[in-house]
């Protein structure tokens, strides 16, 4: 996982909430490798916190742990011309900020809005979610994200001189030059390329938070922790497998002796008799009707695997528990263990002979 980060290019950052009970969250780093076609959660963290100051920590920790585990340091593409190009958020401005703060202490050159312009870019879908505007100004948002320098201006024009509520709070607030260069490539320092092999948008991150919350969600963080180093090691586990034997995901080979097997048999003369013409009314029928049969099967094997994914569950909290209660037995008698050389002890200095 630290390997892949090292050399990741473009990733997404996200907060996520409710897998924990109380008032911790998780803070992940996703990325959608389209080469083995799976979401990849490079690393978990777990905080009560949400300052910008605890993201600079954040991102700092991370870094780190990989610079160690891997023996090489992490570089950022603006900073050492190589590493790190695009990260995406949704542009939590404490998020963004610690980001942006951690930049400094690799690069004191620039001041922390400077660094955003070169690697923040922000989710579209959140930036298009948030408004609760007219339809009039919501059109004009949604110009802002391609329009020209010149364009852009007269957007934040009439904003300024709308009498709607929040229009002009609305304009203030994406009127900051970081905020708009993480939505606007025209007004960005990253590179075309990069800008546009980012993404748009954080799906990622969310699918990646909702996968691990099918592992339970308001479950204790020794458990959390346990099951999304799980989680994350069966998807690698799937990468490492399709690059040794070329079995994707969904187990089926796409090695050269699969694609020649499937191109034979595409281009194979059918041995089949042709179906005599029937009615169309009749053949509308029997599709409908194997249709049917197909969901219906679908259905019963999708319940299968849920009831398969709960016991599952189930055995893993079972366990979990066993452990704790073990844990617990053996701290019990070791204490008991403790007190009785104590005793012991304290009898040999006393001068007190046990028959």
């Amino acid at each position: 996982m630290a390997t892949r980060l090292l050399h990741a290019q473009y990733f997404q950052v996200d907060l996520t909430f409710k897998r924990v009970h109380g008032k911790i969250n998780e803070f992940e780093f996703n990325e959608f490798d389209s080469n083995h076609n799976i979401i990849l959660t490079y690393a978990r963290i777990f905080t009560n916190i949400s300052t910008a100051t605890s993201y600079q920590r954040m991102f700092k920790a991370v870094i780190e742990t990989v610079n160690e585990l891997c023996k090489q340091k992490v570089q950022i593409k603006h900073i050492h011309n190589d590493g790190w190009r695009v990260i995406l958020g949704d542009l939590d401005i404490a998020q963004a900020k610690g980001l942006a703060l951690m930049l400094v202490d690799l690069d004191p050159t620039k001041d922390w809005e400077t660094h955003l312009k070169y690697i923040f870019k922000s989710c579209r879908v959140h930036y298009k979610r948030k408004s609760k505007l007219s339809n009039n100004l919501k059109n004009l948002m949604y110009e802002l994200l391609t329009a020209n320098k010149d364009r852009v201006v007269d957007i934040f024009q009439e904003f300024a001189t709308s009498d709607e509520d929040g229009a002009l709070e609305w304009g203030n607030y994406y009127m900051k030059p970081w905020r708009l260069a993480s939505l606007n490539y025209n007004y960005s320092n990253i590179a075309e390329e990069d800008w546009h092999s980012a993404g748009e948008n954080t799906n990622a991150a969310e699918s990646a938070h909702a996968d691990a919350n099918r592992e339970g969600t308001q479950i204790s963080l020794l458990l959390a922790i346990r099951k999304g180093k799980r989680l994350d090691e069966r998807r690698f586990a799937m990468c490492k497998c399709q690059d040794q034997y070329n079995i994707p995901k969904t187990g089926h080979s796409s090695g050269p002796i699969a694609k020649a097997t499937k191109s034979i048999k595409k281009f194979e003369p059918s041995k089949r008799k042709k179906n005599p013409p029937t009615n169309k009314r009749t053949s509308n029928s029997n599709a409908a009707t194997a249709n049917n049969e197909e969901l219906n099967d679908l259905d019963t094997e999708i319940a299968k695997r849920e009831k398969l994914r709960k016991l599952e569950l189930i055995d893993y909290e079972f366990q979990h528990q066993k452990e704790m209660l073990d844990i617990e037995k053996r701290t019990k008698l070791a204490n008991l263990r403790a007190q009785e050389l104590a005793n012991i002890e304290k009898e040999k200095a006393l001068g007190i002979n046990k028959d």
